[in-house]
């Protein structure tokens, strides 16, 4: 009976587990399409690209319509090409938890799978004969995985470059939309879910809390309960209250100190024990 009892717990553990992964990989990936389709490059590109296919006319499709007609069919080829591109790319560095050469290549080739067959009806559905000559399908095929695979490298290589220049931040980041990515100031357990305090406002993450603490690294702090992590720099005053110690943190909230995590508030010399911190101020509250 008692075995039976553990097996079935065990079971929910690991159910729970699944889905708590399953939603933290949809998160990451809503917030990843978020930053990326409502970024102004993108658009630009295609803009840029559009108009400078409309004038070369390639593959056989100069001066085989009017400007106006070319000037729509690169833009619907481009656009779809650039929806398609972005959200396949998202998938896959979600995936693989970051951009890399290897997922670029993957990218690139399923971009290929996918794009291709759109690519051939596009033409006989818009153009028909009229482009005249025009490259089999296979050729077709390997121009799309040439581009892709050249642009992708290229975007590749630019996020590369700003992110060595861009300033380190916590692992945690990475599953924050891009206006939230700046200093951290708490974490909250929230059942399920983890609260997520920045300077610039508030994301709540499905994932455990502990998961959330230990993607914290680059940043001083720690839990001083066990369902708050607060970062060390971010602490303005020193309470006590009905003689228990309250952190008043950047942001207005008090976080309670909990007896079992004393020790990690003394750590960070947080708690006036033996010597009173630097910078910090001790008050009563009645």
């Amino acid at each position: 009976m008692l075995r039976r009892c553990l097996t079935v717990h065990l079971r929910e553990h690991l159910k729970i587990g699944q889905i708590l992964h399953t939603h933290s990989y949809l998160d990451r990936l809503k917030d990843d399409l978020r930053n990326r389709y409502g970024s102004p490059i993108p658009i630009s590109i295609c803009c840029c690209a559009t108009i400078i296919l409309t004038l070369i006319g390639p593959f056989g499709t100069y001066g085989k319509a009017t400007d106006l007609q070319m000037f729509l069919y690169w833009g619907g080829i481009v656009f779809w090409a650039a929806i398609t591109s972005i959200f396949l790319s998202s998938l896959v560095r979600v995936s693989m938890s970051s951009p890399s050469i290897l997922a670029t290549s993957i990218s690139a080739f399923l971009f290929t799978l996918t794009f291709t067959p759109f690519l051939i009806w596009f033409n006989n559905a818009v153009l028909g004969d009229a482009a005249g000559q025009r490259p089999s399908n296979l050729k077709l095929g390997l121009y799309v995985l040439i581009i892709t695979s050249a642009i992708g490298g290229l975007i590749y290589q630019i996020e590369k470059n700003f992110k060595m220049s861009k300033p380190t931040g916590p692992r945690l980041w990475r599953r924050l939309p891009q206006a939230l990515q700046t200093d951290v100031i708490r974490l909250s357990s929230d059942g399920h879910f983890v609260s997520v305090h920045t300077v610039a406002g508030l994301h709540r993450l499905r994932m455990r809390f502990a998961d959330a603490t230990a993607e914290m690294d680059n940043v001083e702090g720690g839990c001083v309960h066990r369902s708050h992590w607060i970062a060390r720099a971010h602490v303005r005053e020193v309470r006590t209250q009905n003689n228990r110690p309250l952190l008043v943190m950047s942001d207005g909230t008090e976080v309670p100190v909990s007896r079992t995590y004393r020790g990690e508030a003394e750590r960070m010399g947080l708690l006036p024990s033996e010597r009173k911190p630097a910078g910090l101020q001790t008050s009563r509250q009645a």
